[in-house]
């Protein structure tokens, strides 16, 4: 699966519910059983059992104009420690903090890291952003 916006998360951005730069951005880790699916929109649809680790804030975020395209913005955001990750995992998942996992919007789907059982895990974020929309 490649990375992917949750459609909840994407039309939330787009219709200004979401403010990236300013809400509470957290990343989790999740375990590489967790399938993305489109059909999930909060917090709630990721079981216990697939998350692999404890949820962080985004910390330092800003809207940078990555070097293409032209009209794209991204979010970008300090390097994000998760600590050492109980299980291991494949992917990260981006989501509005709410405090209610209910309403906790899901945001981006990451792939491409991998971490095993037991492993420190410093996330360290492209410079042309994390995630972004043109």
């Amino acid at each position: 699966m490649a990375s992917a916006w949750y459609p909840s998360g994407k039309q939330g951005v787009m219709n200004g519910g979401i403010d990236l730069d300013t809400s509470d951005i957290r990343v989790l880790p999740v375990q590489s059983g967790y399938t993305y699916s489109a059909a999930h929109d909060n917090l709630d649809d990721i079981s216990a059992p697939n998350r692999a680790g404890s949820a962080v804030a985004l910390g330092s975020k800003s809207i940078i104009t990555p070097g293409s395209p032209a009209n794209a913005r991204a979010l970008d955001a300090a390097d994000t420690a998760l600590g050492t990750i109980a299980s291991a995992g494949n992917a990260l998942v981006l989501y509005l903090h709410t405090g209610v996992e209910s309403t906790s919007t899901l945001l981006a789907y990451i792939d491409g890291i991998s971490w095993t059982a037991g492993q420190s895990v410093t996330v360290q974020w492209d410079a042309n952003g994390i995630i972004y929309l043109n």
